[in-house]
């Protein structure tokens, strides 16, 4: 598998593209779902695995509405549209703070923000219903299954508490897992 392969596999995967329609029907200014939704179709697919993401992590960007209870909003729609995940809806215009970080200026820029490079990617639709795909730190982790710290999470005990808690590697044994940075 290659990096071209990844938007071909989300779309002929038609669950998931009925999830990022749903995602893009709310219209939302410069809206990713990533993270596990990403990772676990490429892990599934390199496996012969079928594990589901835990929830849907729709990232958006809007300075014009920094309300935590808009994102709640955004939930309960897309419960009701797409109602087998749980979804988690955040804009990062607001999620710098949470990391004691610089202002974010986009969604991509909160995503290389992530706490580890498998998980620090994302899939968008243009406006032909294309997947776009992005990884903030290339591939190689993710199609190699190497749990990597980005560098903002690289010496957070509680990011490696994180990554240890996960259970990715009884899910996937194939799984190397790095909890520092090498």
């Amino acid at each position: 598998m290659t990096e071209a392969d990844i938007p071909k596999l989300i779309e002929s995967d038609e669950e998931m593209m009925r999830v990022l329609r749903a995602a893009k029907s709310l219209n939302l200014p410069d809206w990713w779902v990533g993270a596990g939704f990403v990772r676990n179709k490429v892990w599934n697919t390199l496996t012969g695995q079928n594990v589901k993401p835990g929830d849907i992590d729709l990232a958006y960007f809007n300075q014009n509405d920094q309300s935590e209870e808009r994102d709640q909003e955004y939930e309960v729609q897309l419960k009701n549209l797409v109602p087998e995940f749980d979804w988690e809806v955040k804009n990062q215009v607001r999620m710098h703070e949470a990391n004691n970080d610089s202002p974010y200026t986009s969604t991509l820029d909160a995503i290389r923000h992530w706490p580890e490079t498998a998980t620090a990617v994302a899939v968008t639709l243009d406006e032909s219903d294309y997947v776009v795909f992005e990884a903030a730190y290339g591939t190689e982790d993710l199609l190699n299954m190497i749990i990597r710290p980005t560098l903002p999470f690289s010496k957070d005990p509680a990011a490696v508490e994180r990554r240890l808690k996960k259970g990715w590697q009884s899910k996937w044994p194939e799984v190397r897992i790095i909890t520092n940075l090498e």
